[in-house]
């Protein structure tokens, strides 16, 4: 038969949930890397420092304060304020708050923020603190009405809203002064009899997560909290960190820890390409979440501290696609708390062990210095036909990856046949300039998987691969 063209698969994310024999489209592996729209493989952003807090411990909290044009970070229980002037961050501490709850004796828990516009208030299982706007100093509520036990922060219609941690009550400070709060204002969450784990603001509505229901209110302008009628949803979340809001959706991982969306009421799971995995992790319930945006396109980020590791969800692919893993080195990914800071343009991300603060940026071609490996392995690929192939040769359309650092880039693939687990010797393709690159030359098979990685201070982007084949009459 004549020679054919076929392309290697490179649109579609990453797929775990079965037997990589019946796998072609998908990825088996898709690490540090992700499907852009255009349907190619990208290398992930790396990470440069932007400051150092030197506590030596995780940063439990970072934040975008808009109207102050700065960020803040939490690091062992200490507040700092990040500004920036030109290219350099700086950081300040700030006296007077300790955020650990009874049960954190090294500040281990995530902190979650909110403001007014005036102030900023935060908590992380224990009293709320705050912080003014051009202050150095924040510290704990004075007022004893307030909630002490609090992990979840929210702001709608000139109240604070916050939960009752361990509690099915949700709390609300008074219209226009956040600092100031009522004893009688409060109210549980009655549809089910479980806590509040989390507590969000969406389209002008609070969402009442719980450990198996989820609730949503409204502000009815004088009560001045209320549910929805109807608006109550048997299903829940199994851990209290992982729900966002991206893009006019909820995603959260629910109590079967599943990865599901939310949208006008209606909930769809969305990690069925990754099932298997998250089954396998064991406890997940320490699930951190956070939305990242890279080259135009948003991610909804979780790490598993227990299990040591990260998944990234592509939101524009759909329920069925847009998986990929993020890690640093042999472990998760290095950010666990993220901030988009609009003003400067910059999006900064919290170390989950150093207190180091990072610029998450694609210019960034490794992890401060560290090169970042980018590996996508195909299923067994059979074009459709167990007939024997003839591998004539291989194209490769890639984006020119040469730069400072590495001046001859290359991506290197490797392959192996027919369900057997030896693999091929490494080759190595140049990705400098825009031509055409060509292999030939590799061999025969009947099925065959793929491998291509990136392992330099450089970028990947694999644009199309296409393989030249012959299809045996036998």
């Amino acid at each position: 038969m004549p020679p054919v063209r076929a392309k290697i698969p490179l649109s579609k994310g990453l797929y775990t949930n079965s037997d990589a024999m019946e796998t072609q489209d998908f990825a088996t592996v898709l690490t540090n890397c992700f499907n852009t729209k255009a349907g190619a493989t990208v290398k992930r952003p790396g990470l440069a420092l932007a400051v150092d807090l030197a506590t030596d411990k995780p940063v439990e909290g970072l934040y975008w304060f808009n109207e102050a044009s700065h960020a803040l970070a939490v690091s062992d229980g200490k507040v700092f304020k990040i500004t920036k002037t030109g290219a350099t961050y700086s950081k300040s501490e700030l006296t007077g708050s300790t955020l650990r709850n009874a049960t954190q004796t090294g500040g281990t828990g995530r902190v979650v923020f909110t403001d007014d516009g005036v102030n900023v208030l935060m908590a992380n299982g224990g009293a709320i603190n705050y912080f003014v706007a051009g202050n150095s100093t924040s510290g704990p509520l004075a007022d004893g009405d307030a909630p002490t036990a609090v992990s979840h922060l929210a702001y709608l219609n000139g109240r604070i809203l916050a939960n009752g941690d361990g509690t099915g009550k949700f709390y609300w400070s008074d219209i226009g002064n956040s600092l100031s709060w009522n004893a009688t204002s409060w109210a549980t969450a009655e549809s089910d009899a479980d806590w509040i784990l989390h507590l969000g603001v969406g389209f002008k509505e609070l969402v009442l997560f719980g450990e198996q229901s989820i609730e949503i209110w409204y502000d009815d302008g004088g009560t001045p909290f209320v549910p929805i009628p109807g608006a109550f949803i048997q299903r829940g979340i199994s851990s209290q960190d992982s729900p966002q809001f991206i893009n006019g959706v909820w995603v959260f991982q629910d109590e079967q820890n599943n990865i599901c969306r939310m949208k006008d009421r209606e909930i769809e799971i969305v990690s069925t390409p990754i099932e298997k995995e998250l089954k396998e992790l064991g406890n997940v319930t320490d699930g951190l979440s956070s939305r990242i945006d890279i080259a135009g396109e948003s991610f909804y980020l979780i790490s598993f501290p227990y299990a040591d590791r990260t998944f990234a969800w592509n939101i524009s692919g759909g329920a069925t696609d847009g998986w990929s893993e993020f890690s640093s080195g042999a472990g998760r990914f290095a950010g666990q708390v993220h901030a988009r800071c609009t003003s400067w343009a910059s999006d900064l991300v919290g170390d989950k062990t150093t207190g180091k603060i990072w610029v998450l940026s694609t210019d960034n071609v490794d992890d401060a210095g560290t090169a970042i490996t980018a590996t996508r392995r195909t299923g067994w690929i059979d074009h459709g036909t167990m007939n024997s192939k003839n591998c004539i040769s291989l194209y490769f359309k890639t984006t020119d990856a040469a730069n400072d650092n590495v001046t001859a880039p290359v991506v290197a693939f490797r392959y192996r046949d027919d369900g057997s687990e030896t693999w091929s010797s490494w080759t190595n393709v140049s990705m400098t300039g825009d031509a055409i690159k060509r292999v030939t030359q590799l061999g025969r098979y009947r099925s065959r998987q793929w491998e291509f990685a990136n392992s330099q201070r450089c970028i990947m982007d694999l644009v199309m691969i296409e393989e030249e084949l012959e299809v045996m009459v036998l």
